[in-house]
Parts: structure tokens; sequence; C-alpha cells
């Protein structure tokens, strides 16, 4: 139930921050997703000569998405000159967020009811042509890297997920 992803060297997992008792709260969300990317040969060297992980543009990318009216989750921390095989980005968790991909084929919530995959769909198109409509381009979109929170309610909300992928033009 921890892991949300595993394929072609990339682990998403989620992860429980315990906070001290009594401890001032710390701004950082209880529940991550944790992302960690195996790196290359070549991307490690790279590093070892000054370059940065792709990762460090998550924060701008969150809040210049944000600025456009974008959700996506806060990013918390990320790996900046990597040092060894991996490259980690940790952000919140969105709670009660389902991909889109689960909703509509793959997971134990897939959607049986017409009606409610054609509201669906609707909502997605329009959010979607809303987001290139805004000069946001996701060039790895695709249903796992939408976040749909709230099925069923009648209002769902949509997130938008893997921003190292995302340009605004």
């Amino acid at each position: 139930t921890r892991s949300l992803k595993r394929n072609l060297g990339t682990v998403v997992t989620r992860v429980t921050h315990e906070r001290e008792a009594g401890a001032e709260a710390s701004g950082i969300p209880i529940d991550l997703v944790v992302k960690e990317v195996h790196g290359r040969f070549l991307r490690r060297w790279f590093y070892r000569l000054g370059g940065s992980a792709p990762f460090r543009r998550e924060f701008e990318m969150v809040r210049r998405l944000g600025d456009l009216g974008v959700r996506v989750p806060c990013a918390v921390a990320c790996s900046i000159r990597p040092s060894g095989k991996s490259e980690i980005l940790i952000t919140e968790l969105i709670s009660g967020a389902v991909p889109l991909r689960d909703l509509l084929w793959l997971g134990d919530r897939v959607l049986r009811d017409r009606d409610e995959i054609g509201e669906l769909f609707s909502k997605v198109g329009v959010w979607l042509r809303s987001l290139h409509d805004r000069g946001v381009w996701q060039r790895d979109m695709k249903p796992s890297n939408v976040l749909v929170q709230g099925v069923g309610s009648g209002r769902p909300e949509l997130f938008l997920v893997d921003l190292t992928a995302v340009r605004v033009l």
C-alpha cells in the first residue's frame, strides 16, 4: 500500500513523517510522497562537474503553476547534486487523490457508471484545455500524471503531477 509506482528505474513511495510530541509544527506535511529515480552514468558525471538535478526546478514550477491556478502537490525537498546513484524528490501527498488511470481501468476504484465516467472525462477535457490555454505543456501527459480528488462528490478536483516534464510557454 506504500508503493505507488515502480517501473523503469523510478520508485514512488508514500511515507509518513513522524513529528516529535510537543515539537512545533515544522510546516512539513505528515504524509509525503518520495520519488526516487536511478541516475544514469553520464548524469552522475554531470553532477560531479557542478550540474544540478532537474528536480530543483520543481519548486519554481509549483510557484508558477500556482500563480496560473493549476493545482499541484507542494514540493518539500529534493536532491540538488546527488552523489549516489539516485535522485530524490519529496512532495506532499494529496489526501484522498487517486490517479486518473486507476479510476478508468487499473485500480480497485475503477468507475463503472457510464454517466460518472462521462462527467469525469468532460471535467478532465475542460481542465486539459484550460491548461493549454494558460500555456502549460506537460511533455509526459498521461492518466497516471493526473490526480483526481473527490470522486463521486460531483465536484472532483484535478491535480497535475510530474512537474519536471512541465513547461510554461
